[in-house]
């Protein structure tokens, strides 16, 4: 029991650890698809339409874009497998056509130019902004597949180790068994021994006779002792 607690801990934190670096992954691409994906071109149509004052529509894109380079620095600082680097890899570097639209996006915001502004929506924007969003959207779902095949790999290897666990336990029973009868077959051969003495002590020897009778199989060795004592 207290082996398969432990292995349930150890098993149990190292899933929580794994899990959350997976969890991380998949909250940054997340933050990243939202930022290029939806605010950028939120921001740009709005402005374009008359929805959205071109000077809230610049601040709200300089407010987004800090938050994007944060997700972005902490998405390269997250340890990631083979597949997940290459499509980090890929991700920097189709990231710098996104950055230039966005510089392009504010220039025009801050001028009040919405003639550019249209220019850049209808003929730059998704250009820049879909082939990043590929591979984000990748990273997103591979984080998903890590958490799924992290959980699985955990499950497998408690099974192993309660399994690897229980033959322990079974060989420990074997050898305390082995222990168990040989140390009782010495207990009857001391015993026996001790009675044949006594046998011989009431033959050939004086001695006190006992006074008080202990329990269990030292009892028996004390009645032969007594009987001696009584014989003599």
């Amino acid at each position: 029991v207290v082996i398969d607690q432990v292995i349930t801990r150890f098993t149990l934190a190292a899933l929580v650890d794994a899990q959350g670096v997976a969890l991380q992954q998949r909250s940054l691409a997340r933050g990243l698809l939202d930022g290029y994906g939806r605010g950028v071109v939120d921001a740009v149509f709005k402005s374009r339409n008359g929805l959205l004052d071109p000077r809230a529509a610049a601040e709200d894109l300089r407010e987004l874009r800090q938050r994007i380079d944060a997700d972005w620095q902490a998405l390269l600082d997250t340890p990631m497998d083979a597949q997940q680097e290459r499509l980090r890899s890929t991700a920097a570097a189709r990231r710098p056509a996104a950055e230039r639209l966005l510089v392009a996006v504010l220039a025009s915001l801050d001028a009040g130019d919405l003639v550019r502004l249209g220019e850049l929506a209808d003929r730059q924007l998704y250009p820049a902004i879909d082939p990043l969003l590929e591979p984000l959207d990748a990273l997103l779902n591979a984080a998903l597949v890590r958490v799924a095949g992290q959980a699985a790999a955990a499950r497998e290897r408690a099974s192993a180790l309660s399994l690897a666990a229980a033959l322990l336990a079974l060989v420990a029973l074997a050898i305390a068994y082995r222990l168990g009868a040989s140390l009782a077959r010495d207990i009857d051969r001391d015993v026996e021994s001790l009675v044949a003495l006594a046998g011989q002590i009431g033959r050939r020897a004086d001695g006190p006779a006992p006074t008080m009778r202990p329990q269990g199989e030292l009892g028996t060795v004390f009645d032969a002792l007594h009987a001696a004592g009584t014989e003599l």
